[in-house]
């Protein structure tokens, strides 16, 4: 008698091996051996190995699906090694963080090992906006600050935005420091040069320090609309009583006419104290003697001469009261300057004051003015350098230049003031915060508010620009519908953005990881082939293929298909509508159901007891002789109505009238059955 005993053998799935079929092979041919895992006919892609257990040296992960070539390893100084987990050797590029260098840095950091900050940059756009590799700031930076992320100082020798302008290219008067902002000339300009730093050349007929004379203003002998820029020079001379180069300055008190070669002290005024008028030396009354002509340096004839001087000598003995004196009592005592402050002065045959002068008067010596002539011309601080300088208050005529005030220009501005004759208020200028004002420009050092723009801030955004110092234009804006003009402070979109924009403007792009209309879209929901792949922040494409059944740019669409994988079927929906839409996420038929279904994509019955279009029918409600069934379409009684109803599904009393009618009917078919008969036989 023989014994059988009963021997089981177990053989790994497909695709496993090893003693507990715990190791797997990924073999191109069917299985690999189930004992030693050997794969005879080659690996499928991506796998290596007499096993193909390992990726190959393009990839890596536990199932080898990424490429190495795809992180963004530090290779500057040597190739990264590729193991199976990926890890870069010597770190990841600039932007980029995690073991395998795939994960960007987050919205608001940058730069290597992302440890740089979007706030610490100086960008001329304040957008949260921030690339995650270099940080850049797409429009430029503000004043005082270059490189790519605007995070550094201008240079020594450069200023303003970008730091692009160069300080030896300024045209300031002087020696003067070159601030990182603005590289105001805070002492002016040199002639023909104008603006905060002294860039713009003279035009429109104006010459000189700051552009500040008018060609046209000029006392030339000929035309004077056009000018040299830098001197305003008078090619063919001055006309009379005017001098230097640009004939602007009056001949200087004591002389007159053209060239001011005359001198006052030889004209022979009958009124010695008279006045010398620049142009013509006009006396202003009388001449003595027989002396002529406007200036009293012409003379009469021998008669006119005897009888004049007679009628003189009379006139000097009444003058003189019984006091004749050596001066033949020539001068007037109302002519004089006395300083008359406390009392009237006494006058005595000599004429001279009790208690001295007015300011202004012995008369002063040229280059002084004012109390005593203790005042001098040069340490004024005149808007036209070659101003004349008045004997008694030392007037600037053209007024003062940037940071003095007063009729002779000596005083600095008043707190709160500042500019040309301090005629600015510092509380009229639009600044970006609390900011201080210096007395030549008021400048804004820390720019303006939205829809101001200049040195301090005053003028007001125009030509279809709008924000802090009108630096962006509304045409560059993403909005829906017309953009060329705009609310000079916001710059507001008023019907919305383009895909791919935000913030009320429409100027910023969507952050990292959001695109599409509002970015309310989510990079991260797509589903690319490749898991690293870019994000288009309006389109959101891929650049490349999607898995699966997965389509569109965005490869977030489903080829008629809908649901989380493309899992539903369309055409198993029962839309009333043949061609209803359909949405790839919900599936939803955006409008009613076919009869007999409800849910937004009419794949669900009617609920037990129902039937009809919108489920609203209830079996129940129906007159069938056998009501056993009730189809949801329509709620067919299909054995037919109890009596005194009608309809598919007998819910429809029969009314007297079709009773009579169906009498009626019966009666006629009896009658033309009964006439048939009678034919035929």
């Amino acid at each position: 008698m023989m014994d059988f005993c009963e021997v089981e053998v177990y053989v790994c799935d497909p695709g496993t091996f090893g003693e507990d079929c715990s190791q797997f092979c990924h073999c191109r041919d069917g299985s690999c051996n189930y004992t030693t895992g050997e794969c005879t006919g080659g690996c499928k892609p991506n796998w290596t190995g007499s096993k193909c257990n390992g990726c190959d040296s393009s990839h890596y992960s536990d199932l080898c699906r990424k490429q190495c070539s795809s992180r963004h390893c530090d290779e500057t100084t040597g190739i990264s090694s590729c193991d199976v987990r990926g890890p870069c050797d010597n770190g990841c590029d600039p932007g980029w963080k995690g073991t395998d260098c795939l994960q960007k840095c987050p919205a608001s950091q940058y730069g290597k090992a992302c440890n740089k900050s979007f706030v610490n940059r100086k960008c001329l756009n304040s957008s949260r906006s921030c690339d995650h590799v270099t940080g850049e700031c797409v429009r430029g930076c503000k004043r005082g600050y270059q490189s790519v992320d605007c995070t550094e100082f201008c240079s020594d020798g450069t200023y303003g935005y970008n730091c692009s302008a160069s300080c030896d290219n300024r045209h300031c008067s002087g020696n003067q420091d070159c601030d990182r902002y603005f590289g105001a000339c805070t002492q002016g300009c040199v002639s023909g040069w104008e603006s905060t730093d002294c860039t713009f050349e003279c035009r429109d007929g104006t010459y000189g320090p700051e552009c500040r004379f008018t060609c046209s203003d000029r006392h030339c002998t000929v035309d004077s609309k056009s000018c040299d820029a830098q001197t305003g020079t008078c090619l063919n001379g001055c006309q009379s009583g005017w001098k230097t180069t640009s004939c602007i300055v009056a001949c200087d008190s004591g002389t007159y006419g053209p060239d001011c070669p005359l001198s006052c002290s030889q004209r022979h005024c009958q009124d010695e104290a008279a006045s010398c008028h620049h142009v013509t030396g006009s006396c202003g009354g009388p001449c003595k003697g027989d002396w002529k002509g406007i200036d009293c340096t012409g003379r009469y004839s021998v008669f006119a001469y005897s009888n004049a001087i007679n009628k003189y000598l009379q006139n000097i003995y009444i003058c003189c009261d019984s006091s004749p004196s050596r001066y033949l009592c020539s001068k007037q005592c109302s002519s004089r300057h006395c300083d008359e402050t406390t009392e009237v002065s006494s006058c005595d045959v000599r004429w001279s004051c009790d208690r001295g002068c007015q300011p202004g008067w012995k008369e002063c010596p040229e280059g002084q003015y004012g109390k005593a002539c203790g005042n001098s011309c040069v340490n004024r601080n005149c808007r036209n350098s070659s101003s004349s300088c008045d004997h008694v208050a030392g007037e600037c005529v053209s007024g003062c230049k940037r940071g003095y005030r007063h009729i002779d220009c000596t005083k600095f501005c008043s707190d709160g003031t500042y500019g040309y004759n301090c005629n600015a208020s510092c509380d009229d200028r639009h600044c970006s915060g609390n900011q201080d004002c210096d007395r030549f420009f008021g400048a804004c050092t820390r720019g303006c508010m939205s829809g101001w723009e200049s040195t301090d801030c005053t003028v007001e955004c125009r030509d279809g620009t709008y924000g802090p110092e009108c630096r962006f234009n509304c045409s560059e804006r993403h909005c829906k519908g017309d953009s060329t003009s705009c609310d000079a402070q916001t710059g507001t979109c008023l019907n919305g953005c383009q895909s791919g924009w935000k913030t009320t403007s429409c100027i910023v792009a969507c952050d990292t990881g959001t695109y599409g209309p509002d970015c309310w879209l989510s990079c991260s929901q797509r589903h690319c082939q490749d898991e690293a792949a870019s994000c288009n922040h309006v389109t959101g494409s891929c650049g490349g293929p999607c898995n699966d059944d997965w389509k569109e740019i965005d490869c977030t669409g489903c080829t008629g298909a809908y649901g989380p994988g493309c899992n539903s079927s369309c055409s198993a929906r029962h839309c009333l509508a043949h061609n209803a839409p359909y949405d790839h996420v919900t599936g939803s038929c955006d409008g009613p159901c076919s009869a007999g279904w409800q849910g937004d994509t009419c794949t669900e019955k009617c609920d037990t007891g129902k039937y009809g279009d919108n489920c609203a029918m209830y079996c129940a409600a129906r007159n069938c002789r056998d009501d056993d069934v009730c189809p949801i379409e329509n709620g067919l009684c299909v054995s037919g109505c109890i009596s005194v109803f009608h309809g598919v599904d007998c819910v429809r009393a029969v009314t007297s009238n079709t009773i009579a009618v169906s009498v009626v009917a019966s009666v006629l078919f009896v009658l033309l059955v009964i006439v048939t008969s009678l034919f035929i036989w």
